[in-house]
């Protein structure tokens, strides 16, 4: 079953993300992973995520996806459907800069598609996609740090 929230609406938002949160625990617990939850959480909303994910956190990562303010308006001015707000999208991007997590993986998009966000996301975690399995779990990057992936 799928719902489509007013992303507007917080109240709405929050019900997807405990709803979302729930199920891909459930999964986890199940050891159905990697399991993968996608929202456009501002930083505190991490937090509460990880909260709704309990004990099965412990093996979480949070991957956080920024981009350079024009590839935002850029990629929203293309879409056809879906959210578009250009002035709160602005302001989570640049939350993300601002307030890191200590175990976050942050990965600059504005020169990637979409595969090639994936493919980054995977190699940074050492997951297998294609039938290869890619980089290391802890995140190193070709810069030599962990942590920002470009």
């Amino acid at each position: 079953m799928l719902a489509i929230p007013d992303w507007h609406s917080r109240a709405q938002h929050a019900a997807g993300l405990v709803a979302a949160c729930r199920a891909a625990a459930g999964f986890v617990e199940a050891g159905v992973a990697p399991v993968v939850v996608v929202d456009t959480f501002g930083r505190d909303g991490v937090a509460r995520a990880r909260a709704l994910f309990g004990s099965a956190v412990a093996r979480g990562r949070c991957v956080t996806l920024w981009a350079a303010p024009e590839v935002i308006e850029e990629r929203l001015a293309r879409r056809a459907a879906g959210y578009a707000d250009v002035a709160q999208c602005h302001l989570i991007n640049a939350e993300v800069l601002r307030r890191r997590l200590d175990d976050d993986l942050l990965i600059d998009t504005s020169r990637l598609d979409v595969e090639s966000v994936v493919d980054r996301i995977h190699a940074a975690l050492g997951l297998v996609r294609g039938g290869q399995r890619h980089g290391d779990a802890r995140g190193r990057t070709d810069d030599g740090r962990t942590g920002v992936i470009r």
